[in-house]
């Protein structure tokens, strides 16, 4: 089957959305597919091709924030027009395809997340240096309307609904080896007797953050021992908030980092906080509870569903409760869950496979569709 990829900037970062698509592209080649990537921009276009894909290019040259939607949208109308007969497989909001799992940030997501981490004025002063916002939300709108002209199959991690078909999510185990946990902890510069929570914070509101750093301070009351290590975009802010409880000493702020997996290497539990509204790649949790890690996360960070199961190896806490999360945190000491099964990357690709397959024909997913892809 030949496929044609639609992608937006595909970033390096590892947490970016747009890392899904190596991820997924690579995938479909493994199974025997001819696979062609057409992308807005790239940071690492050797690192792409590297997972045996042919690339296309808008703009190599393209800087983080030159996005120019519309002129984008319409070289991918060439670029599929070249590629007639191919099955169009679409990982952007801004480009309509058959099937259609968008991993990039939106443009709303993109707004709603300046609005919700920053008063309201330095938001609007941000958003001067995101000029092509407006164009893109009116890049996305049209590529909805298109989309629902041609009956593209639109795709989510997880379970689906909303008009979306869910392909479930796909984690990576970290090193669960003393080696690795040992050598994590003496760069972190923790004491290998401590009990480490690795935390990811996403969209972050100030009770939220509150709410965290509170239980942490109550956590370590009865357990002085117990380390939060954050990977979060707002460093400062979590610093200040963890100063302003008393509970410095047992926060760790790394910032956003790409070596997720050493994090988790080191760990005893996870504490996932976002406002992501439960949407997203769900990757945090999953390759926590791949690694048989106990996870508590907020109800809005992406994946929360997966704890929503029974024996699901984790437990949802209300974000702004600084009680819960102390109870949640203290019991990750001394404690262990299982590895869940069910989050193979294989299984996803699967998925998406299946659903490229049915279109080429009748449908194995009518548009419209909610559940999951089997």
């Amino acid at each position: 089957m030949r496929v044609l990829v639609h992608a937006g900037y595909v970033r390096s970062e590892p947490w970016e959305g747009s890392s899904w698509v190596g991820r997924i592209a690579g995938g479909l080649a493994g199974r025997g597919h001819r696979v062609l990537v057409a992308c807005d921009g790239l940071d690492d276009e050797a690192a792409l091709r590297g997972c045996g894909v042919g690339v296309e290019v808008f703009r190599r040259e393209r800087g983080r924030l030159d996005a120019r939607p519309g002129p984008f949208v319409a070289w991918s109308r060439d670029v599929r027009s070249r590629e007639a007969g191919s099955r169009v497989l679409s990982l952007t909001g801004l480009v309509e395809g058959e099937v259609w799992l968008a991993v990039d940030a939106g443009a709303a997501a993109g707004a709603t997340g300046l609005f919700r981490t920053m008063p309201v004025l330095s938001a609007g002063l941000e958003l001067v240096h995101h000029p092509w916002v407006m164009a893109r939300a009116l890049a996305e709108r049209g590529a909805a309307r298109r989309g629902l002209a041609l009956g593209s199959v639109r795709l989510c991690f997880g379970e689906g609904g909303g008009g979306r078909v869910g392909i479930g999510y796909a984690g990576r185990p970290a090193t669960r080896d003393g080696a690795a946990r040992s050598r994590v902890r003496r760069l972190l510069r923790i004491e290998d007797s401590a009990c480490v929570v690795a935390a990811s914070l996403g969209a972050l509101r100030r009770g939220a953050l509150r709410g965290l750093m509170g239980g942490v301070a109550g956590a370590r009351r009865a357990h002085p021992g117990l380390v939060l290590v954050a990977m979060t975009e707002r460093p400062t802010e979590v610093t200040r908030a963890a100063e302003e409880v008393g509970c410095a000493s047992g926060v760790v702020v790394i910032g956003m980092t790409g070596r997720v997996g050493d994090v988790l290497s080191a760990s005893d539990g996870a504490a996932a906080v976002g406002g992501s509204g439960g949407v997203g790649s769900g990757r945090f949790i999953a390759d926590a509870l791949s690694s048989g890690l106990w996870v508590a996360s907020s109800s809005g960070a992406s994946g929360v569903s997966l704890l929503r199961r029974e024996g699901s190896g984790g437990e949802i806490v209300h974000p702004d409760d600084p009680g819960r999360w102390a109870a949640a945190l203290s019991g990750m000491v001394g404690r262990t869950g299982g590895i869940v099964a069910g989050l193979e990357e294989a299984s996803v690709i699967g998925r998406i496979e299946r659903a490229l397959e049915g279109v080429g024909g009748a449908r194995a997913v009518q548009p419209g569709g909610v559940g999951v892809v089997e």
